[in-house]
C-alpha cells in the first residue's frame, strides 16, 4: 500500500506474486477482490502481461475500497437506491465487508468492484470514530447543496465514477426520487452531449460520479452547469457567497 502524496488516498497494489518480501506480512480478513467460481485475474480483467512504454507492467482497476459505520445502512443504499449489483457481504470475527460492483449498470468493461469495511467503533487510536468522520461529511453536505443543482463542496471530490450503460433503463427520473426519499444529497451538473451528471451523496459521506444516465421524468430546477469554479457551481439563480458554497 502507497500513500498518493500529500493526500488521503492510498493506492494498493495486488499480484499473484511478490519477490520483495521474505514473509507474509498480513493477512487480510477478505479477499482483496472476490472472483466468483472459475474466475482468474486473466479471464476478468484480460491480458494482464502488457507494459507502458517505460517497460512497466499496466495497471488495471480492480477496487475501491472505504470505511462504513454499518454495512446494513450501505447495502440498502447501493441496492435500493442506486440500484448497484451487491455480490455479498462477509463476516471475519468483528470485520465485515460489503462488496458489490456496477456489472449490471455500467458500461462494459465493468468489473472494478467495492469493497466498503465496516470494524468496531473501538478500533480507532483517537476518540474521532468512523461514524464522526461520516457525520461531519455529511453535515457538510447538508449545509452546502441546497437544491438540486445549487452548492458544492470540495469533499465531493472523493468520488469514484460510473459511466452507467445508455439504454440501460437507468434514468435521473428513476434513481433521484430514491436518493430524495432515502434523505441524502446530491448534485446535478451538465454533461457532454446534452446529458447531465450526477454526484450522489453516499451514506457513509462519500460521492459516486454517475454519467450515461437519461432524464427520464426528471427535470432540474434550474439548468444545470458545469463545474468552472467551486464557488461558482451552479446556474444564476444560485447563490455565489463564499459562505454557501465552500472551497
Amino acid at each position: 500500500m502507497v500513500q498518493v502524496s500529500n493526500s488521503y488516498l492510498v493506492l494498493e497494489l495486488m499480484s499473484a506474486t511478490q519477490t520483495q518480501l521474505p514473509v507474509i506480512k498480513y493477512q487480510a480478513p477478505h479477499p482483496r477482490f472476490l472472483f466468483e467460481q472459475g474466475e482468474s485475474p486473466e479471464t476478468v480483467f484480460g491480458d494482464l502481461s502488457g507494459t507502458s512504454t517505460g517497460g512497466l507492467p499496466l495497471f488495471h482497476a480492480a477496487r475501491v475500497g472505504q470505511y462504513t459505520s454499518s454495512v446494513s445502512r450501505d447495502k440498502s443504499y447501493y441496492a435500493d437506491v442506486i440500484g448497484a449489483n451487491v455480490l455479498t457481504t462477509l463476516q471475519s470475527g468483528d470485520v465485515e465487508t460489503l462488496i458489490l460492483d456496477f456489472s449490471n449498470i455500467g458500461k462494459s468493461p465493468n468489473y472494478v468492484q467495492v469493497h466498503l469495511v465496516q470494524r468496531p467503533s473501538t478500533n480507532t487510536s483517537g476518540a474521532f470514530t468512523i461514524a464522526d468522520a461520516e457525520d461531519a461529511l455529511n453535515a457538510e453536505h447538508g449545509a452546502e447543496l441546497v437544491s438540486d443543482v445549487c452548492g458544492w463542496d470540495q469533499f465531493m471530490d472523493y468520488h469514484f465514477a460510473v459511466n452507467t450503460a445508455k439504454g440501460g433503463g437507468l434514468t435521473f427520473g428513476k434513481v433521484v426520487p430514491k436518493i430524495e426519499k432515502a434523505g441524502y444529497k446530491y448534485h446535478v451538473l451538465s454533461g457532454a452531449s446534452g446529458d447531465y451528471t450526477l454526484y450522489a451523496i453516499t451514506p457513509n459521506g462519500l460521492s459516486i460520479q454517475m454519467t450515461g444516465m437519461k432524464s427520464g421524468s426528471y427535470t432540474p430546477s434550474d439548468t444545470p452547469t458545469a463545474v468552472d469554479g467551486l464557488c461558482g457551481v451552479g446556474p444564476t439563480s444560485c447563490s455565489k457567497a463564499s459562505s454557501d458554497m465552500h472551497v
